[in-house]
Parts: structure tokens; sequence; C-alpha cells
């Protein structure tokens, strides 16, 4: 049996559904970004186009709140291709600063969308944040189309999300302490009727 600790929806983005508009992402490499209402989830989403490089970028950088570093967070989003000719890489980064220790980079498995897709697929991975000191991070989705030649395109993106990740709880193994809906103490039956609870309960 494993039990899990469920975290309620604690998402450290800000505007991760594109609900208020583009603000606080911003795009790198060539890409560039405006609000769609042909959404995942809600009202409205993000459509990104890519040039035909690779790399480009839709990103966001903040100060998180203190209390957040060292977890393992689950990173999520959702993408549509809009049946873009040809295959399509999109690859999840982390990046912490701070100003002891640098930039710590971590990067997440790149997710292949088949040429010609359309309709929504939704993507998690696990991040550990690692530095204890951390001041600043960057969250972002970088693109790589691989067509030869490589074309560019656009992609829709919805419900970005980084929340704490779902904990596995250890389970400990404990003698049964009822028979057939009595209690016992260890293998063998208590009558109990009433009264202080027995010793060995205690």
């Amino acid at each position: 049996i494993t039990l899990e600790v469920i975290v309620p929806d604690e998402n450290i983005l800000s505007n991760g559904g594109f609900e208020d508009g583009i603000s606080p992402w911003t795009t790198g490499a060539g890409g560039a970004v405006v609000i769609t209402n042909e959404a995942f989830n809600g009202l409205q989403a993000a459509k990104f186009d890519f040039p035909a490089a690779d790399n480009s970028t839709l990103q966001q950088q903040f100060a998180p709140a203190a209390g957040i570093a060292t977890n393992v967070y689950t990173f999520t989003f959702s993408a549509n291709t809009m049946e873009h000719p040809e295959l399509l890489g999109i690859r999840p980064l982390v990046g912490e600063w701070s100003a002891a220790n640098g930039w710590t980079w971590h990067n997440g498995t790149t997710e292949w969308v088949a040429a010609g897709t359309a309709g929504w697929v939704t993507y998690s991975q696990n991040f550990t944040l690692t530095d204890d000191q951390l001041q600043s991070l960057w969250v972002g989705l970088k693109h790589f189309p691989q067509g030869d030649p490589k074309l560019a395109g656009s992609v829709l993106l919805d419900d970005i999300l980084l929340e704490p990740a779902v904990v596995p709880f250890p389970v400990v193994d404990a003698p049964n302490l009822l028979v057939n809906g009595d209690l016992t103490q260890s293998t063998n039956e208590v009558d109990y009727t009433g009264g202080a609870m027995p010793g060995w309960w205690t």
C-alpha cells in the first residue's frame, strides 16, 4: 500500500493560464507571443510563434517567496501545435539564481509533438530546486522545430504551472489491531465493554 500526501494547488508562477494577458511572460531567441481565445482551460491561451531556428523561448523570471527552495516541483504545461507540418520539440527549463551560488540550470526532457498533430496534450515533469539561498527563479519553455528544412510555426500554450509535487508518504508495518472487528493485542483477542482503556492501548 502506498499513501500519498496531496498538497493543495500552489502554482508559484504568475498568470500561467494567460487569463490576465501576456505579462509577466516574455520571449527570447526570436519568439513572439499573442493572446488567443483558443484555450485549453479558461478563456484565453498564448499563441507562441517560433522561428525556424532552435531555442526560442516563452519565459518568466521572478523573485520567489521565502520557503520554496530545495523542494520538488512539478512543471506542467498544455500544448496544441495546430497541425504544424513538422515534428516539434518543447523542453521545460528551470533556472535558480542566488548571489552566493550564481545560476543553477535544470534541463527538462524534450517533449516531442508529432507532425500534423491537432488538439491539446498535457505534459508534466518534476524538478528539484537545490539552492537554499534562492533569490531569483527563471522558468521557460524552449522550442525545437525538427524539419529539413526547419520551418517557422505556431503553438498554443496554456496552464503552465510549477506546483509542489505529490510526495509519497512512508508506510510503516504495524501489528493488526482488528480481528473480525474486535480490538486485539497482537494476535490475542481482548474483550472490552467499557470503562478505562486497557493499559496496552494507551
